[in-house]
């Protein structure tokens, strides 16, 4: 009986030694995803309830934290490297934060990272987000470290460069010495009248002043118009203005519809006394 006793204890005590392990290929688990880091890196809370630190498996996003080098991205200038490496972050966030996940391990992976972070495939209702961010031009594929995805990733990769999206577009990001409109994503991850929170623009302070933007005022060439109230912008800071009513950090428009037209469309920026500040013409 003691034998058992011990045995049953033993067992017990591997569980819960385990409960923070990394799975293996094949296995998953689910978790809820309580804040995203950057575009690549996450906080989980497990079924179990103990919270771990997630790098996503098999990419790379540009960093937010720590230096972006353009070698490493093609000879992308770093400045851009830099605005897309919030943008990676806000599509992540937009994507599963809150969301409950499935956690997806992956053979040729360690348990951890250098840093120690956990090392997971993120599977959403059954998109794996780390081909999800590959295919949005979000991230590339990472190659320093095998994985089990990675010809797929690089083929996602290949045609995300083909089709000109995310970093491998011209798109992002113009400067300024002034409150700017550095930024519209237009075209959303699918149809833009359901998913208006992936429809956002991105307005900037490039100069060295805070700017009081209350009473400012963005409208697109038709009309709608959008006023802004209590947002000082510090200098280089960025205002994310969604045009739906969901999640992400900044301003939300709470528009019935898509704002900007896909196949182009006019931004105008004016100051609280109706002043034109900045335009952003863009076409599809």
């Amino acid at each position: 009986m003691k034998h058992s006793i011990l045995i049953t204890a033993l067992l017990i005590g591997m569980v819960l030694a385990c409960s923070g392990c990394v799975l293996g290929d094949g296995q998953s688990d689910t978790a809820t995803v309580t804040n995203v880091v950057d575009g690549d890196t996450c906080d989980v809370r497990l079924s179990s309830g103990e919270e771990i630190r997630v790098r996503l498996i098999g990419i790379d996003t540009p960093e937010i934290y720590g230096e972006n080098l353009e070698y490493e991205w093609e000879g992308i200038e770093k400045y851009k490297l830099d605005d897309w490496g919030y943008a990676a972050k806000r599509l992540l966030e937009q994507l599963v934060l809150g969301e409950k996940v499935s956690l997806e391990g992956d053979e040729y992976c360690d348990e951890t990272d250098i840093y120690g972070r956990y090392l997971y495939y993120l599977v959403l209702e059954g998109t794996n987000l780390s081909m999800e961010l590959v295919e949005a031009g979000m991230a590339r594929a990472y190659t320093s470290f095998e994985c089990k995805y990675e010809k797929e990733l690089l083929l996602l990769e290949e045609e995300a460069k083909i089709n000109n999206v995310g970093i491998w577009s011209d798109d992002f990001q113009r400067q300024s010495d002034k409150v700017y409109i550095a930024y519209i994503n237009f075209d959303a991850m699918g149809d833009d009248n359901l998913l208006l929170d992936d429809e956002y623009v991105v307005i900037k302070n490039g100069s060295a002043d805070q700017e009081d933007m209350e009473g400012w005022r963005l409208r697109d060439y038709s009309g709608k118009s959008l006023t802004l109230h209590d947002i000082i912008l510090q200098p280089s800071e960025e205002l994310i203005i969604f045009s739906g009513c969901g999640r992400g950090i900044g301003v939300h428009w709470c528009s019935d519809g898509a704002i900007w037209n896909n196949n182009g469309d006019v931004a105008f920026l004016y100051d609280e006394n109706g002043i034109l500040v900045d335009k952003y013409e863009y076409t599809s």
